[in-house]
C-alpha cells in the first residue's frame, strides 16, 4: 500500500489518474497511519 499527501487538487487528480480504480481518497487518515506503522 502506498500513502500520498497531495498538497493541491492537481496533485490529487494526477494520483487518481495514475492509480485508477486502485486509488482511494480518505479524509483524516489517522487510523490508516496507525495501521501502517
Amino acid at each position: 500500500m502506498d500513502y500520498f499527501e497531495p498538497k493541491t487538487l492537481s496533485e490529487a487528480l494526477a494520483l487518481l489518474a495514475q492509480y485508477g480504480e486502485h486509488a482511494k481518497v480518505i479524509a483524516g487518515g489517522t487510523d490508516v497511519l496507525v495501521d501502517i506503522k
